[in-house]
């Protein structure tokens, strides 16, 4: 357990020092109450959860490594191989003003199994005047997968699964950046994000052909409600890749709130629809969005296109249900609404919809988007 002030064996000051003494299997308790500073950790192969202990609420807050520490982690907790949990931890990171080595993530996964966060709330805030964000979730390839792209075509690999439930996201952040030539599994379940940058970003890079058939990022999204400060997602296809197996977004019970000047989806490389169906699948059950406007931008050489809604449901016309843009009225108004690393979720429970009229809510939960009384208290 880490505690305060260790007394007995199996006790420790940090979670660094538990960690080197964890074995394959083991739960290591947070036995402590408020903050506790850690510096950058490092799992290889790790098969541990890492939860609170009972009665207690403890916060990690992770100090970036200073600069020109020589690292290729990108992440403040680097995960390679092996399967991680986390239960009902909160997490605070502080982007300083001038930021300190290579951080791009709070978690660098290179080919890890499973990462799963249950009951968590993760914070960030930018200290500079010109916000920095921070992904929560950086899917990489390890050194040796990287060596052998470079020499032939790989064979498919076991997907990085991450699962997030019934936790709170926020501030200046992004959710999930991947290279698509990484498989990913990512699940949101029963959790509220308030999101500086785009949620996902996923680049295509250069491609290299796949003995696999399967859609190589899957995003599933339910009973969840995300405020965006830019889009959900950002396709990035520059190199123009071949062979390339497209990004499944599929969303059930899901509210998106964004802004009027971002797209719902952004496609870089491709201006054409065609360009957008080559390398995304939509699916949505019940779905609203409020204040988009635009759906899709897509960019290429051929110039900017851009889709509303009419053309957008055309692309996705075989789905089940349309997606369907409604104007909603929130607990708080937007004007009023605090900054993203303060904002509760509260501020966005739906009261109704822009003319007041009752919106019809899913069967299966009865709420629209997230129930907040699922959620973890932030600290």
């Amino acid at each position: 357990a880490v505690v305060r002030e260790p007394k007995t064996a199996g006790e420790f000051e940090t979670l660094q020092a538990a960690l080197r003494e964890a074995r394959a299997g083991d739960t290591i308790e947070l036995r402590y109450n408020g903050v506790l500073q850690e510096r950058p950790l490092t799992l290889n192969n790790p098969q541990l959860k890492i939860a609170a202990a009972e009665g207690y609420r403890p916060v990690l807050r992770i100090q970036p490594r200073e600069t020109g520490a020589l690292t290729t982690n990108r992440g403040l907790i680097t995960v390679t191989g092996g399967k991680l949990a986390f239960d009902r931890i909160s997490f605070e990171i502080e982007i300083p003003e001038t930021p300190t080595g290579d951080i791009a993530s709070l978690f660098d996964l290179r080919q890890a199994e499973e990462l799963t966060l249950s009951s968590c709330s993760v914070t960030v805030r930018s200290q500079g005047s010109a916000a920095a964000t921070l992904a929560c979730f950086e899917v990489r390839a390890g050194l040796s997968s990287s060596i052998m792209r470079m020499k032939e075509p790989r064979l498919a690999v076991e997907p990085t699964r991450i699962t997030v439930e019934r936790s709170i996201l926020r501030g200046d952040l992004s959710l999930v950046r991947a290279a698509e030539h990484e498989p990913l599994r990512f699940a949101l379940n029963e959790s509220f994000v308030a999101a500086a940058d785009y949620a996902f970003s996923v680049d295509f890079g250069m491609r290299e052909q796949r003995h696999n058939l399967e859609p190589t990022v899957q995003i599933q999204l339910n009973n969840s409600t995300l405020l965006l400060g830019n889009g959900l997602c950002r396709l990035s296809n520059g190199e123009r890749a071949m062979n390339r197996e497209p990004t499944t977004i599929t969303l059930n019970n899901v509210v998106l709130r964004g802004s009027e000047n971002s797209p719902l989806v952004e496609l870089d490389g491709g201006d054409k629809i065609d360009d957008l169906r080559e390398v995304l699948r939509w699916q949505t059950d019940t779905l609203r969005i409020d204040l988009f406007t635009t759906l899709a931008r897509l960019v290429g050489m051929g110039g900017t296109t851009n889709l509303g809604i009419a053309q957008w449901n055309d692309v996705w016309r075989d789905q089940q249900r349309q997606t369907a843009i409604e104007p909603l009225v929130w607990s708080t108004a937007r004007e009023k609404l605090p900054t993203l690393a303060r904002i509760q979720p509260a501020d966005l429970n739906w009261t109704a919809n822009d003319n007041g009229t009752v919106i019809e809510l899913p069967e299966t939960t009865g709420i629209l988007g997230v129930d907040s009384s699922l959620l973890p208290t932030l600290p």
